[in-house]
């Protein structure tokens, strides 16, 4: 999640379970897409971090969070899965891979974004598992034409959190964490894909002409052909 240190742990009662690898394997269609298949699509960017959790917690689970969460938002909608962007910016985990300031993962966003709507992605919704940089996603997102969704809002609402209340949502992330590593993924993320997935349908349908901001665009097999070159 990142954002503040990690106060001291706690837990709560255990809810139903859905298992992780049946919801990656199920998405596995949503993710190996030839190039064509971006032409009037619309792709989700899995935005995540690399830090020091407590507890034993993995530490790339904001980028995991994201990419589960991506993949059930995808699992019945016919949307893409972009590849995962698991190196985030967390200003109080310096220590750890990631870029170092704002600016650098600014424009690694928005190239991305620039790139999959220069191969015919209709519309790019960045999917974000980690807080701590969720200003400069925002911006990134501003300025490539993307919508940005905060993963972290939608757990903490529907687990009934205040997502400025730090001490109950580092104990909801334990227990998403304590649930991953038992190949389980928590309740609160399908309620919060739910919710996610009405507000990328919302975005899309809102801004799913803005790739125009890119200029003139090529169709997706005059651009393979390019690569090919």
């Amino acid at each position: 999640m990142g954002g503040r240190p990690h106060p001291g742990s706690g837990a709560t009662a255990p809810l139903q379970p859905r298992r992780l690898h049946s919801l990656l394997a199920g998405c596995l269609k949503a993710a190996t897409w030839p190039i064509q298949a971006l032409e009037g699509a619309v792709v989700l960017l899995p935005l995540g971090s690399l830090e020091d959790h407590p507890g034993g917690a993995p530490a790339s689970l904001d980028t995991l969070l994201a990419l589960a969460a991506s993949c059930a938002a995808a699992e019945d909608t016919g949307w893409l899965l972009a590849p995962p962007l698991g190196y985030g910016l967390s200003p109080s985990h310096t220590a750890w891979v990631g870029p170092r300031s704002g600016r650098l993962l600014e424009e690694a966003l928005v190239e991305a974004v620039a790139g999959l709507y220069r191969l015919g992605a209709r519309h790019v919704a960045i999917v974000d598992g980690h807080e701590g940089h969720r200003g400069v996603a925002e911006r990134a997102a501003a300025r490539s034409g993307a919508s940005h969704h905060s993963l972290w809002s939608h757990l903490a609402r529907a687990a009934g959190v205040d997502l400025l209340d730090w001490g109950r949502l580092y104990r909801l992330e334990e227990e998403i964490a304590a649930r991953l590593r038992e190949g389980l993924l928590h309740p609160a993320i399908a309620k919060a894909v739910e919710a996610l997935r009405r507000e990328i349908e919302e975005a899309a349908m809102g801004l799913g002409e803005v790739s125009a901001r890119h200029g003139p665009r090529r169709g997706s097999a005059e651009v393979h052909r390019a690569h090919r070159v």
